[in-house]
């Protein structure tokens, strides 16, 4: 699970680098810090779930690929 998580986590952090860079390339300027958004309507209360239900590593791991999922559909 771990290994999973920390593939996620660099695959993402390469993503947003391209795309900041892609940005700044165009004349932009990038939002390189995380969605308020999607913190406060999905990741914050996912994670509170998680945390109420005691952590368990299977609830952990749902929510590490739900959130993959979300990432890739977007």
């Amino acid at each position: 699970m771990a290994d999973a998580a920390r593939t996620f986590r660099d695959q993402h952090q390469e993503h947003a680098e391209l795309f900041i860079s892609l940005t700044q390339e165009a004349g932009g300027t990038p939002f390189d810090g995380p969605n308020p958004v999607v913190q406060a309507g999905v990741i914050d209360p996912a994670v509170k779930l998680v945390a109420d239900n005691g952590n368990k590593p299977e609830d952990v791991l749902f929510l590490v690929y739900g959130l993959e999922e979300l990432a890739a559909e977007t």
